[in-house]
């Protein structure tokens, strides 16, 4: 054989495992699960006010408004990722005002002040979902982010 034939046969070799490494990558990423964003046993991590008890909430709802506004931060924060995580969903709270899921919060957390409180706000976004704003009425494109 000569060295042009043993080159040419060396080089498709090689592109042919570059494809099959690509082809097992690729055959593994969609043949793979989707996998919940919690750990083996169902728990995952929360960070700030939200990761206490919704008798936490309720304590300092009425009595310290500079500790409420941590409070306030942080549900913003958890509404507005879940506005930008979940699909065709624009605002959860639809056409309902901060002050109403407010409200709404203060009666799941008094019926259960023992619930944590990030699951209380998880159910307040499944009760809102099917009545959520799921494009800008502005008619901007997806993806633009910002206020209204």
């Amino acid at each position: 054989m000569t060295p042009s034939i043993v080159r040419s046969r060396l080089n498709a070799l090689r592109r042919w495992r570059i494809y099959r490494g690509a082809l097992l990558l690729l055959s593994a990423l969609l043949l793979s699960p989707a996998l919940p964003a919690k750990d083996m046993y169902g728990q995952f991590a929360v960070f700030g006010p939200g990761a206490g008890k919704c008798s936490d909430y309720l304590r300092v709802r009425t009595r310290d408004e500079a500790l409420m506004q941590r409070w306030h931060d942080w549900i913003a924060g958890y509404l507005s990722g879940f506005n930008l995580i979940v699909e065709q969903t624009y605002n959860i709270l639809g056409e309902r005002q901060y002050s109403e899921a407010l409200d709404w919060l203060d009666r799941q957390c008094q019926q259960a002040p023992n619930k944590s409180f990030i699951n209380a706000l998880a159910e307040m976004t499944q009760a809102y979902y099917p009545a959520r704003r799921s494009f800008v009425s502005s008619g901007k494109p997806w993806g633009t982010g910002g206020a209204e």
